[in-house]
């Protein structure tokens, strides 16, 4: 039998735990996760005012711009329709410190991060926000996880199984996801 976010006990045969990140199932099982640092990460924020039409997400990745230069995984970076544009870049660790030191808009950051920034943001052909205290910084690092275990039988004989965010999650540069995730097929 498996109780589950506090509902009332109930048999099953399976449970699968295709619940994100936080995995309720996984807790259940009791299965452990293994961490991984890949670096650090920072992502910007802005919207540009423009009459012209934004691409699409499905139109941008028709773009030949976008995908090959998305094959150097140093920068990630998309528009939507309301011209809000998000970059990402993956930084090294003094990098990070430049951009982490408490900083929430662009024009609080160290010249050398602008000048990162305005690369990244160029790589894309986006266009460079008039103002930079209107682009928001987050600089994170980036971690993956990886559980010990993708089933395991409990007591009772419910087959509890683990797919997806509950078995392995990743932050999104360099496909690691993809690759953890066909890793754990």
């Amino acid at each position: 039998s498996a109780s589950l976010l506090n509902e009332v006990s109930r048999q099953y045969d399976f449970v699968f735990g295709a619940d994100g990140a936080n995995s309720a199932v996984r807790k259940w099982m009791n299965v452990q996760s293994h961490s991984k640092d890949w670096g650090f990460g920072v992502t910007l924020t802005y919207q540009v005012s423009s009459k012209r039409r934004a691409t699409t997400v499905h139109e941008q990745h028709k773009e030949p711009r976008s995908i090959q230069k998305n094959t150097q995984n140093r920068f990630r970076g998309f528009r939507t329709r309301d011209n809000a544009f998000y970059v990402g870049i993956q930084v090294t660790g003094s990098e990070y410190l430049n951009f982490a030191s408490g900083t929430t808009t662009l024009d609080k950051c160290n010249r050398a991060s602008a000048a990162l920034a305005t690369e990244a943001i160029r790589f894309y052909g986006f266009p460079l926000p008039r103002d930079l205290s209107s682009v928001e910084v987050s600089a994170f690092p980036l971690r993956s996880a990886v559980a010990t275990q993708t089933r395991k039988k409990m007591p009772g004989g419910t087959l509890a199984v683990l797919v997806g965010d509950a078995y392995s999650n990743a932050h999104y540069f360099g496909g690691i996801g993809v690759n953890m995730g066909l890793t754990g097929c």
